[in-house]
């Protein structure tokens, strides 16, 4: 499946999120945040569904629907956080809906306004910000900085909304934080570092907000740490290391509070020209990771995968993600709904869906298309709003593209590639209701999956099909 840089996996197969390929994210999606029936995508993409969102939009499970956040950020969005009332967006740019912002805004969702966290002239981060994290009202905040507001930090600060203001996390860090999660003992940090608060702390540490004390992880993974969720009493950690304390842990394990000792889950993953977990979602029954990786154990997984915490095994996710130059899953948020991913890719699964889909097992059984018209409820486009046929199957050289509109009206029938790419428009204009033949010349295609994609009456209808040489 083609997947417009984000998709969903249920635990039995993958859906695409936005719609046909033109819709969707049409860039890398870099972090997801769930609030109820919303879920909010940021990134470096310019488009959401079928208008201009920069870097930010949000999508509704129940609607299908895309909503812009006002005009969005001028530069990438790398972190996000949901609230009830409001969604924390950050990243590295300077205006937010036109407001100016220091590379970190919130979105007031009642009233659809951005605002800057502190006065104007004297708000923000002065760097890159990669993590952010929320706890009892309060945003915890880690990237690459010296500043926040006024207040001099080490690439780590908070922010209290009730007091409007800005404060450090203890002494900081002596490098990046690229993740953030909170548990009952305190804010897990993990990044690029070596000594958190004057405290050895390799590149993971732990920090008691009720002491201001630091806590070093029996020795920590032996490389950079990129992604952190929390358990009960299980703190799971990924990224480019192989060995956490004394466990092999390859670019996945976890911190066991109880015994305070590192442990691997099985033997992780690799493969990949520069393997790495980016993402992690998790409950406690399974771990979910996404990343840049071909291997988990002993199972083939391409970029995302799953592990059974009662079983202690892998499994893929289908045929995963990928169909992109350096495919990637750099965002993952489960809920019970399933689990959405968001990164560098064009394919979930093996089915057209591109730059934004989901991984599901729909109420009839199969996996189709989920567009912001569509009917979420089933996954399935409406027959009545018109119809799409292609033969023969596979196509050689010609093929009848037979379409049934309901109603007159605007169509069109284009022609697009596993990359995206509309490789020609066979009908853009008026059509008379009623079955029509269109005529289609394939002997310029190489062999592969394409997709026939007709718009009509403000509804989207896709025929995937496959030319043999």
């Amino acid at each position: 499946m083609r997947a417009n840089q984000i998709a969903r996996w249920d635990g039995q197969s993958w859906a695409r999120l936005g719609g046909d390929p033109q819709l969707g994210v049409d860039g890398v999606v870099r972090a997801l945040a769930i609030n109820g029936d919303d879920i909010y995508v940021g990134g470096s993409f310019i488009a959401a569904g079928d208008a201009a969102s920069s870097r930010i939009a949000r999508w509704n499970r129940r609607t299908g629907a895309w909503t812009l956040l006002g005009a969005g950020t001028d530069g990438v969005v790398y972190a996000l956080a949901a609230t009830a009332n409001e969604v924390y967006v950050a990243g590295r740019f300077t205006k937010a809906g036109g407001v100016a912002v220091g590379n970190i805004a919130r979105w007031h969702v009642a009233t659809n306004t951005w605002f800057p966290l502190g006065p104007l002239g004297d708000n923000g981060i002065d760097g890159d910000v990669f993590a952010l994290a929320v706890d009892r009202g309060k945003l915890y905040v880690g990237g690459s900085f010296t500043t926040a507001g006024d207040v001099p930090v080490r690439n780590l600060a908070q922010w209290d909304p009730a007091e409007g203001t800005w404060s450090p996390i203890g002494a900081g860090v002596n490098g990046d934080v690229n993740a953030l999660a909170m548990a009952a003992d305190g804010l897990y940090i993990g990044g690029d570092f070596t000594e958190a608060g004057g405290t050895l702390a390799n590149y993971i540490a732990r920090w008691e907000p009720a002491t201001d004390r630091w806590v070093r992880l029996a020795g920590g993974p032996d490389d950079m740490v990129t992604a952190i969720a929390v358990v009960g009493r299980r703190v799971y950690v990924g990224g480019e290391f192989l060995t956490a304390g004394v466990a092999r842990a390859s670019h996945v394990g976890y911190w066991d509070l109880d015994a305070e000792t590192w442990r691997a889950l099985g033997d992780g993953l690799s493969g990949s020209t520069l393997p790495a977990v980016y993402a992690i979602a998790a409950d406690d029954r399974s771990v979910y990771v996404g990343g840049s990786f071909t291997r988990a154990g002993s199972v083939d997984a391409s970029n995302v995968a799953h592990w059974d915490v009662r079983k202690g095994e892998w499994s893929a996710l289908g045929s995963g993600v990928g169909n992109a130059a350096l495919p990637s899953v750099f965002a993952a948020a489960l809920d019970p709904t399933g689990l959405f991913v968001g990164g560098n890719f064009t394919r979930a699964g093996d089915k057209l869906s591109l730059h934004f889909g989901r991984w599901t097992k729909l109420l009839t059984g199969n996996v189709s298309s989920i567009d912001r018209r569509d009917d979420v409820s089933t996954g399935r486009v409406d027959a009545s709003a018109a119809r799409l046929d292609l033969a023969p199957a596979p196509v050689v050289d010609h093929a009848d593209i037979r379409i049934t509109l309901p109603g007159a009206g605007h169509a069109t029938v284009s022609i697009v590639a596993a990359d995206g790419r509309i490789l020609s428009t066979l009908h853009d204009g008026s059509a008379d209701a009623g079955t029509r033949t269109l005529q289609l010349d394939a002997r310029s295609l190489a062999s592969g999956a394409y997709l026939c994609v007709l718009r009509h009456g403000g509804r989207v209808v896709t025929h995937t099909f496959v030319v043999l040489r």
